[in-house]
């Protein structure tokens, strides 16, 4: 499922990256954040904190995926994700 989703993503981020008056963000790779269990305030939405955080990271153009680093992009997203500890998240919670 976890190749599945990437793969999807991937390919939709191509499409999107065809038109020129969409901007496209990624913020896969801030594994810190994602991978805080204390930065949910339920299993699907980011604390308030975070959530300004990702506008002030838009803001400035952080985490914009072009033609010329989103296949870059996905690789190492791929690799850090694919070789996870997800017990570990699991521990955390309990």
């Amino acid at each position: 499922t976890l190749i599945q989703q990437l793969e999807a993503q991937k390919a939709a981020t191509e499409l999107i990256l065809e038109c020129d008056n969409i901007f496209f963000f990624s913020f896969y790779d801030e594994y810190d954040m994602i991978c805080n269990p204390d930065n949910y305030k339920d299993v699907l939405h980011f604390r308030e904190e975070i959530n300004s955080q990702i506008l002030r990271w838009i803001y400035i153009g952080e985490h914009l995926l072009t033609k010329d680093n989103y296949e870059e992009h996905y690789r190492k997203i791929y690799e850090y994700y694919m070789n996870y500890n997800y017990a570990s998240l699991w521990e955390q919670l309990n």
